[in-house]
């Protein structure tokens, strides 16, 4: 790390600056529009009032985070291609297929019944219950709690860096939470919103402009490159040796498709306006995807191939934004500057779906009524608040478990697929102890298939390994058991069309 003198005053500035920014969208943000108060639906779905254009932005924005910037393009320049297509390709097939094919369908489901959570479509449509509303909230708790540590211990790496150690890590890192709780209690959703709409333009520029920069500077553009990976590096070009294709596959799918089942990302599928916005967000977002990945890949390839000094022993992780400090310190400012936008952006939704998940299907599903609109408020406000400083305090002096669990988000993302698809499509056949028995088996695959002797057998990823468990036996056991849907449950899920 550099001592703080050696750190031009502009790059705490613009770091810090655009944290004030974003904040004062969020804050601001829903007053300019008119919103004069914040109801139940206001704070959770933004009133299913978001235009196609800002629904986008903020579900772009959201599925971005540090390992966007760092943990993905640092995989890219180890593996190659490896990464790079078997992840774009399984986000087409996965999560962005899972947008389009169901999104208004939801969206018309949520403006029906006042949906808030995924919990409340798959409840509804197997016949409720309290315990497995609970049962089936926890698993959208689990999927995100680790995530909330991960964007602590970001957050603090960044402000240390912009100030060259002189604000350190746990100082930074309860900065930024002060901020976002702030802007997400006062605004909810919409507040969110406007300030993925912020971070979004910069995350664009960063990820569509910054990478061809990089090519060309150091690699001199995108035929140079490809023709020197193929004279010196053929193995980042295609899928092997390294990761067999079958490796690959089910790992993209898995890591590509899961988040599409995250409760803060499934809110995107509640936010729009119409019908057209929550069909042309969809869209949008598999394209954007899959340009600023491609090229990402060119960028951690040029590195890969032409290895300049400036990244020599730099870890995998930090190799694109070292490499933009021999381009311009100006670079490596709006570097810092979007890392934070990616945190902020993923942060706040995490905050806000957790709060919101554990107050309405946890703590209303206890309750078995809802709370009064104020009530709803000050619960999901004040868990939020909870959330964050519990976040805070194990990423600070027990991040034992971050290490632990981090590397399971996306597959319990990807074992409740399954049972998503099994419902959007109208079975008649599933069950509640389907349901339960098929998420239990996978989990137990998932922690068992995750580490030796029987880590990812048969050269298959584990997740996808937990899936096809999932798949299998909630299909199994639905056909020994009797609380189908009813007929009634069947044909509103049929007439909500697609």
């Amino acid at each position: 790390m550099m001592a703080a003198e050696e750190i031009p005053i502009y790059v705490p500035i613009v770091t810090f600056g655009w944290v004030i920014f974003v904040a004062l969208m969020g804050i601001l943000g829903p007053r300019i529009v008119g919103v004069k108060k914040i109801t139940r639906e206001e704070w959770a779905v933004a009133g299913r009032s978001l235009r196609a254009i800002t629904n986008f932005m903020t579900a772009s924005a959201t599925q971005r985070s540090a390992l966007t910037f760092m943990g993905f393009i640092g995989l890219a320049y180890m593996i190659g291609a490896h990464f790079s297509f078997t992840f774009t390709t399984a986000y087409m097939i996965g999560c962005s297929f899972f947008f389009i094919m169901f999104g208004t369908k939801l969206w018309r489901l949520g403006k029906k019944h006042g949906d808030l959570t995924p919990t409340d479509v798959i409840s509804r449509y197997l016949g409720g219950g309290k315990w497995f509303r609970l049962f089936f909230a926890a698993f959208l708790v689990a999927a995100l709690i680790p995530y909330i540590q991960a964007q602590v211990l970001g957050a603090g790496w960044v402000l240390e860096s912009a100030t060259g150690g002189a604000m350190p890590a746990w100082a930074g890192a309860l900065f930024v939470y002060l901020v976002v709780l702030t802007y997400v209690w006062l605004g909810g959703v919409r507040s969110i919103a406007y300030t993925d709409f912020t971070n979004g333009c910069l995350m664009l520029f960063y990820m569509l402009v910054v990478p061809v920069i990089v090519v060309y500077f150091f690699g001199g553009g995108f035929v140079e490159v490809f023709s020197k990976a193929l004279s010196t590096r053929p193995d980042l070009l295609y899928i092997g040796p390294k990761w067999s294709p079958l490796y690959a596959a089910t790992w993209g799918f898995v890591y590509g498709a899961g988040w599409a089942f995250h409760a803060h990302m499934w809110l995107r599928m509640l936010t729009p306006k119409s019908e057209f916005a929550s069909r042309a967000w969809a869209a949008t977002i598999y394209t954007e995807t899959t340009i600023d990945m491609t090229l990402f890949y060119f960028a951690a390839l040029t590195l890969a191939v032409v290895a300049p000094p400036v990244i020599a022993g730099v870890m995998p992780d930090l190799v694109f934004i070292t490499s933009l400090k021999a381009i311009s310190p100006v670079l490596w400012a709006v570097c810092l500057a979007a890392i934070m936008a990616a945190l902020l952006s993923t942060l706040d939704s995490q905050v806000h779906a957790l709060g919101l998940v554990i107050g309405h299907d946890i703590v209303e599903g206890l309750r078995g009524k809802m709370l009064s609109e104020k009530g709803f408020l000050w619960t999901v406000r004040l868990t939020c608040l909870i959330l964050v400083g519990l976040g805070y305090l194990l990423a600070l002096f027990f991040p034992q478990p971050l290490g632990w669990l981090g590397v399971y988000p996306a597959t319990i993302g990807m074992i409740l697929m399954p049972v998503c698809v099994y419902v959007m499509t109208g079975q008649k056949w599933v069950t509640k102890e389907g349901v339960v028995a098929g998420l239990v088996a996978a989990t137990a695959v998932m922690v068992l298939f995750s580490g030796y002797p029987w880590l990812n057998p048969g050269g298959i990823y584990y997740g996808f390994w937990a899936t096809l468990v999932a798949a299998f036996v909630t299909w199994l056991v639905s056909l020994f058991t009797r609380s189908r849907p009813s007929p009634e449950a069947v044909k509103d899920m049929k007439e909500a069309g697609w």
